[in-house]
């Protein structure tokens, strides 16, 4: 996705391209000036007040355009202006500006959460539990993220075994397709590290067998109840989860080279650019690397904040 930043808060604006350009290697950020001119498909995210623009530039506009705002509440205003107050977390931004996006040029998913989505790949499907799991225990640790891990292979790996003999997939699938917030609960359990997974039986996995709206749907759903949603893809390179990986966040492929997996030509131009190699080796060596992988996969040291000048 290509946004154009116009903002004349030199030190929010700042701020603003710097994270913006550390958190998605997926998103291409050109800040606007009196002489530069934007793409004809880049978004538009700018503090100026709508009300200041002429009636037929805005309307141009409007439909690309995302005005920040300093107030809690933007109001009502034009209602058919896309307000966001402008000190959200950048997840939260750019979670507004995928449905803007999708609504704008109907390309890519839009999402109505902020949850962050890391697609995670592997050479070898016997150490995908282990490494998933290191990573959301870190997660955990670092950022206090509330992280659920989806397993999408044809074995589920995460099972809990108090599901007793109701089809609790059923219920939540037929959850969703109804539209309720709050489908995660009562569907998914929480283990002593703080990580979620889904209330289902060890064994076959049903969610290897559905189709790309109903992952798109399923995901959607949890990450409204998430901060962190890890999709454990392991070595199941099917059609409908490299799409998922493509429009994920982050892609992580764990290797020790001794299987050859040429991912970034499985997956499309653009999110093979997303793609983060871990080297499988020694505990010491390994959490090292994956306190990097959070570094690079939240900044900051793992953090998201960012203010202005003003808020301190």
């Amino acid at each position: 996705m290509q946004i154009a930043i116009l903002i004349n808060d030199s030190e929010y604006r700042e701020a603003l391209v710097e994270r913006l350009s550390c958190y998605d290697n997926d998103l291409l950020v050109n800040v606007i000036n009196g002489a530069t001119s934007f793409n004809k498909d880049s978004l538009i995210l700018t503090d100026i007040d709508p009300n200041n623009l002429e009636q037929d530039i805005l309307c141009r506009l409007r439909p690309r355009t995302i005005f920040l705002t300093a107030a809690f509440s933007p109001g009502t205003g034009d209602a058919d202006c896309h307000r966001v107050f402008k000190y959200k977390s950048v997840s939260d931004l750019l979670s507004e500006a995928s449905l803007v996006y999708k609504d704008w040029r109907g390309i890519g998913y839009g999402r109505d959460h902020s949850a962050k989505i890391i697609a995670v790949c592997f050479e070898n499907d016997s150490v995908s539990y282990d490494k998933c799991m290191s990573l959301a225990r870190q997660i955990v640790y670092r950022r206090g993220d509330r992280v659920l891990v989806l397993g999408l292979s044809y074995i589920n790996d995460y099972g809990c075994e108090d599901t007793g003999d109701v089809n609790r997939f059923a219920r939540l699938m037929y959850s969703i397709s109804t539209g309720r917030q709050d489908a995660a609960y009562g569907h998914t359990y929480i283990d002593s590290y703080g990580i979620s997974a889904l209330m289902l039986k060890r064994g076959k996995n049903p969610l290897a067998y559905l189709d790309e709206d109903e992952l798109m749907r399923l995901i959607t759903s949890m990450a409204a109840s998430f901060d962190t949603v890890i999709l454990d893809i392991g070595t199941c390179y099917r059609k409908q989860n490299l799409i998922l990986s493509e429009n994920s966040d982050n892609i992580v492929l764990f290797e020790v080279g001794r299987r050859l997996v040429d991912l970034e030509n499985l997956l499309c131009e653009d999110a093979a650019t997303k793609v983060i190699r871990v080297k499988q080796s020694s505990d010491t060596e390994e959490a090292m690397a994956l306190d990097d992988l959070i570094n690079q996969i939240y900044g900051n040291n793992g953090e998201e904040v960012y203010k202005s000048a003003s808020d301190h």
